[in-house]
């Protein structure tokens, strides 16, 4: 191994590294170059080129990065997290002396993949190391989206006080410090007790200030109750991974604001982690009178034993369905053994985007506010169509990937519990059951008693296997509807996961990766004909695609759910399908008729602008909410009093519609 002192030397990844530092952490680039000054650091270079990086401590020498090793000992690092329950019940882990090696890789990447996980904060007194990481390997992608601050340098307890206050990272509610590997860290042990120790007071008395600030508020609004909501905090979520929330929340707020209403955004941006309490903190400067968000209640969404003490109108609009992700995780306050879906929701005005949800609320004791369908966003007038994406008929959407719902369960249980799915799956497919109770469908096919052992041990629940059903169930029903457009011009639009379930089939020619949200209503209005694969959860709505699509002038063709003409009638905007078989046929009819499908197409846009805009559903939600205040919250109100049963098949076909 040959050694390589750093002072002076070049190292052709610093620069990015250190750029990116700044990126993340203002101004460490600055103290991570002063490091260069320090005692002996200095790269190790095999003879392979693996590179490594190390710094000496009187005698001793710890690595930053050491060659030939990592595969051991991140296996054995997150063999002990994981024996010790520390990976997955942590909010926050405090990293003191990991400098960037292989073991806080390795964790950074597990907490990427586990939504419990919000972040870390590493701790690094001596910025030598930093130096020597960042000169030793190119992280520079890695910092930017490692979900990690830093705090480096010998007064790291004012940084940590100050990261504190601007990042609100103590709204955390389980936090650990770990300690470097004594391989990797020159610390004893005395100096990562002095640094737990100094985290838990900076942490416990941030905590400390924030509570009384939420009983202050929330005593100041004791007697505080709006008869309207006027001014509204609303939850606008901008990170990727919700980023298909905010496409549907920003135009509602919009919506708000045209009816006159002031709308206050709780914004969440970049790709690092989102401190809890955050949204509490911004509600409370904005002393706004009501809360609005997609899908999260209240209290989810602050995240605080006080919070549901705090008087304001409280407004929830669902735009999934309450049995894909209702179990909530208990907090430590909740009552024992209280239904938690019904605890988050008390005291909410709730809407729902699929009218035939409310029987599930109702079992839950929660009575709705209203039925509130979706609106049209791509509404302008000069929308340009873009000859790259023109076609006869597309389809926009992708395969729900299915390992993703299994995180770190061991690969022999994920087998058996696949193989159960895909056979249900096949059976909901087949005979058109629709979720929760599929009609009877666990009663008539019982789990094997592996996947019941599965459960009992609490690796699996019998809602998450209902869900994986259900999903299994629409891509084999969204498969089939595909290969029946590829004897057209045909365009799909999603993620790579087509390709693996399209095998060689000739459709593969059509899919191209997916486009940007900004390219969509360019893409729709470039189609003559668009394809909507509803999944069956939707057991009487649209979804948001149909009144883009609609809302565009472009002809759009459903699978059906009986009650979905309720809101676009066959033949204004849209025609239905059950079958794939069907889809094919109505694709042919409409291209051999353009006149039919021009005009078709046109009534639909007429009927978007006219009473499907954002600011009508806004201005539907406020009434209901104000209604439900004067008359004490007892008002049901749906839109166009569409009230459906209580039904669990798919039925009928569209031939009942002729």
């Amino acid at each position: 191994m040959k050694l390589l002192k750093l002072t002076g030397l070049q190292s052709p990844h610093q620069d990015a590294n250190l750029k990116a530092f700044d990126a993340v952490c203002p101004g460490l680039a600055s103290r991570i170059i002063a490091a260069q000054t320090q005692p002996h650091i200095g790269l190790a270079i095999e003879e392979n080129g693996t590179a490594g990086a190390f710094s000496t401590v009187g005698d001793q020498i710890y690595w930053v990065n050491r060659p030939g090793q990592s595969e051991q000992e991140v296996t054995a690092f997150l063999q002990e997290l994981i024996s010790k329950n520390l990976l997955f019940t942590r909010d926050l882990f405090v990293l003191a002396g990991f400098g960037l090696g292989f073991p806080w890789r390795a964790l950074i990447s597990m907490l990427r993949r586990t939504p419990h996980c919000q972040g870390a904060v590493v701790i690094e007194p001596e910025p030598a190391w930093l130096f020597a990481a960042a000169s030793a390997h190119d992280l520079s992608d890695f910092i930017l989206h490692s979900d990690t601050f830093w705090v480096v340098g010998k007064d790291w307890r004012n940084q940590l006080a100050t990261l504190c206050e601007k990042e609100f990272l103590h709204g955390f509610g389980k936090m650990i410090v770990l300690p470097g590997h004594p391989i990797y860290a020159p610390f004893q042990k005395e100096t990562c007790e002095e640094i737990s120790r100094g985290v838990q007071e900076i942490l416990s008395a941030k905590r400390a200030s924030f509570d009384a600030d939420v009983r202050a508020f929330a005593a100041k609004r004791q007697d505080f109750r709006p008869q309207v909501p006027r001014r509204i905090w609303a939850l606008s979520d901008r990170r990727p991974s919700y980023r298909v929330l905010y496409q549907v929340a920003e135009p509602f707020l919009e919506g708000f604001e045209k009816i006159g209403l002031e709308v206050l955004r709780g914004i969440r941006e970049g790709t690092r982690y989102y401190p809890p309490l955050l949204s509490l903190r911004q509600f409370i400067d904005s002393d706004a009178d009501s809360f609005f968000s997609i899908n999260s209640p209240f209290d989810e969404v602050m995240g605080h034993p006080f919070s549901s003490a705090i008087q304001a109108i409280k407004m929830v609009w669902y735009v999934d369905h309450p049995y894909f992700w209702c179990e909530f995780s208990p907090n430590p306050w909740d009552p024992p053994n209280a239904d938690l879906f019904a605890e988050r929701l008390r005291g909410h005005h709730l809407f729902l985007y699929d009218a035939s949800d409310r029987f599930f609320f109702l079992d839950h004791g929660i009575t709705p506010a209203g039925y509130l369908p979706h609106s049209g966003i791509f509404l302008e007038n000069n929308i340009p169509e873009n000859p790259e994406f023109s076609c006869d008929v597309s389809f926009v959407g992708s395969l729900y990937f299915l390992p993703g719902f299994f995180g770190n369960i061991p690969q022999t249980e994920t087998n058996t519990i696949m193989q159960y799915v895909y056979a249900m799956g096949e059976i909901v497919f087949r005979e058109g059951l629709i979720p929760p109770e599929f009609d009877g469908l666990f009663e008539r096919n019982p789990p094997p008693p592996q996947v019941l052992e599965i459960e009992r041990r609490g690796i699996m629940t019998r809602l998450r296997l209902t869900k994986l059903i259900y999903l299994d169930a629409d891509n084999r029903f969204r498969l089939a509807c595909v290969k029946a457009l590829a004897s057209f011009d045909f365009r799909l639009i999603g993620d790579a996961y087509w390709l693996e379930h399209l095998g060689n089939h000739p459709v593969r020619k059509a899919w191209k990766n997916r486009i940007s949200f900004e390219q969509l209503p360019s893409f729709y209005k470039s189609c003559k004909i668009n394809v909507n694969l509803n999944s069956r959860q939707l057991k009487t709505a649209h979804s948001n695609r149909t009144f883009n699509t609609v809302g565009l002038g472009r002809l759009t063709l459903s699978n059906y759910f009986e009650g979905m003409e309720h809101i676009f009638p066959r033949g204004v905007g849209i025609d239905y399908f059950s079958t794939p078989d069907q889809l094919q046929e109505r694709v042919q009819y409409y291209l051999d008729h353009p006149d039919e499908r021009e005009e078709c197409a046109r009534r639909g846009r007429a009927v978007v602008l006219a009473e499907h805009k954002p600011e009508d559903r806004a201005r539907m939600l406020v009434d209901v909410v104000t209604e439900r205040i004067r008359h004490g919250e007892s008002v049901y109100r749906s839109f166009r009093d569409w009230h459906p049963p209580n039904y669990q098949r798919i039925e009928p076909s569209p031939e009942r519609l002729e």
